[in-house]
């Protein structure tokens, strides 16, 4: 019903998204979404797949699929790249299919999944579970609101700007792929069977606070890096070819805005892994669409004054706000966070910050090189120093970290 709904009113679901396309534009657009559409059914049928074999704890399917995707386009606008700009779309179609035929062959060859009549569609069961899903729809589809008002806002900035937004929220993507959204979906499964051990209170909130912390550790070095190379990071990755330095520039404001949204989006995972696995999806809700309606508002005051970057600005400040609003009910699954240990680990994770920037804005002085050189040189002081300086100040989290990536033979050394 949803797919016949787009194909039919595609020209006004482009419209919505982006009012200030060009009529060309626009109407390359309708093609490209009556194309895709009946591909919501193939990724609803690929979210169960996904759905299936994390629970089993097979997380290589759900977490490899970017990089699949990625391999078929390469290779199909290698292969066909005198076809023009709808070989990506029709890459994307041919991506989606292999993705779920993999997935389909892995689970019932695992015998994980059967195809059986019911007895009963509509039993209790059913009911409770629609229950769970119907305020966590809801909270997903009012987050969209978001990226259409972002679109629509930036495509009223010109030609070429809402491409701009678009790549700086692919390199976002990429750290939340990469460092946050494949390891919540282990921590998730862990807080589920925290939360029903018999000190449960206790041990959800000792294993939650030092997630937290963890989670601060390791992506205070990466917004710092997004930070003070975002310009070098755009040119490495897309500028080159037809990417004009315009681009590169807005792409760069984008992704600094993104950027202070990283620690956030990593703590709001973990919260709702909280409330998620106790089958409360009703605060969440209300949270999102008091986020929504602050990150619309902050958008449209802060696009006038800073452009593009007051738009993944206002996403990064409105995930903050949404971080603290979920706070309000926690204490009902978790037991008192030891507010002591925390502020001393944040203060010892502050001043290696602090002292991080500070030896990055004097060597920057210094350095006049390629944007890959360039790139390299801040990666290496920014890890380095931070780490460095987290070894010699010893917050407990380190510690804990170290412990789960480094080999054990090599923790002497």
């Amino acid at each position: 019903f949803v797919v016949l709904l787009i194909e039919i009113f595609s020209p006004q679901v482009v419209k919505l998204i982006a009012p200030g396309f060009s009529q060309e534009t626009a109407a390359l657009s309708t093609r490209f979404v009556m194309i895709l559409a009946p591909m919501l059914m193939v990724l609803c049928i690929r979210t169960i797949l996904t759905a299936i074999l994390d629970s089993e704890k097979h997380f290589w399917y759900g977490k490899s699929l970017g990089a699949f995707q990625s391999v078929v386009l390469i290779v199909l606008t290698v292969l066909f790249y005198k076809t023009g700009i709808y070989i990506l779309v029709i890459g994307l179609v041919v991506a989606y299919l292999l993705e779920v035929v993999v997935g389909l062959i892995f689970v019932l060859k695992k015998n994980y999944y059967r195809f059986v009549t019911p007895y009963k569609i509509w039993n209790d069961e059913t009911k409770t579970l629609l229950l769970c899903m119907l305020p966590l729809f809801l909270s997903n589809s009012v987050s969209e609101v978001n990226a259409l008002v972002a679109r629509g806002v930036c495509s009223n900035f010109g030609e070429g700007v809402v491409t701009s937004l678009s790549y700086a929220q692919t390199l976002k993507q990429f750290v939340n792929s990469i460092l946050i959204s494949s390891t919540l979906t282990v921590l998730y499964t862990n807080i589920v069977s925290k939360s029903i051990e018999a000190d449960s209170k206790k041990s959800l909130s000792d294993y939650v606070s030092k997630s937290i912390l963890i989670y601060i550790v390791i992506l205070v070095p990466v917004t710092l890096v997004a930070l003070f190379s975002a310009s070098d990071i755009v040119r490495v990755v897309f500028g080159h070819g037809a990417v004009s330095e315009y681009a590169v520039n807005n792409t760069a404001n984008a992704l600094i805005g993104y950027a202070y949204g990283f620690i956030p989006l990593a703590l709001v995972g973990v919260i709702l892994r909280v409330y998620y696995s106790n089958s409360n999806t009703t605060f969440p809700l209300i949270c999102s669409i008091f986020t929504v309606a602050i990150n619309v508002v902050l958008i449209l005051v802060l696009s006038d004054r800073i452009g593009i970057m007051g738009v993944s600005l206002a996403a990064s400040l409105s995930t903050a706000v949404s971080f603290f609003l979920l706070l309000f009910k926690i204490r009902r699954y978790i037991d008192k966070i030891d507010t002591r240990q925390v502020v001393k680990s944040l203060s010892k994770v502050l001043l290696a910050s602090l002292v991080t920037i500070g030896i990055v804005l004097f060597v920057n002085q210094f350095i006049n090189c390629s944007s890959v050189f360039k790139l390299l040189i801040n990666i290496f002081i920014v890890f380095g120093s931070f780490y460095l300086l987290l070894y010699v100040l010893k917050p407990e989290e380190l510690k804990y970290l170290s412990t789960r990536i480094i080999p054990n033979r090599f923790r002497k050394v």
